[in-house]
């Protein structure tokens, strides 16, 4: 796996997936975003992309045999969006 420069981890209960505090990368994109995790299972889990309005945008499957997942944003409208897994949340802004 690679590494990544981060300043903490947010854990998820249970160990379940990790994702960095301001790992979204490059933040802000207009392109492409590639969001590092860790998954600390065989379990897989949903990425969820939301709007700032709160809207589901886009639902992405990610398993525990990759550690990032890249995201084409370029069809998305300007702004902030969440991204949330298992409980946990960051953001990323497309401009």
């Amino acid at each position: 796996m690679k590494e990544f420069r981060v300043d903490y981890d947010i854990e998820a209960e249970a160990d379940i997936i990790r994702l960095r505090d301001g790992s979204a990368y490059p933040n802000p994109g207009s392109s492409l975003i590639t969001i590092p995790y860790h998954l600390a299972s065989e379990k897989a889990a949903e990425l969820h992309i939301f709007n700032s309005n709160g809207t589901l945008v886009r639902s992405i499957p990610v398993g525990p045999h990759f550690d990032k997942v890249t995201i084409d944003v370029s069809n998305l409208q300007l702004g902030v969006y969440i991204y949330e897994c298992e409980g946990k949340t960051n953001k990323f802004v497309v401009q």
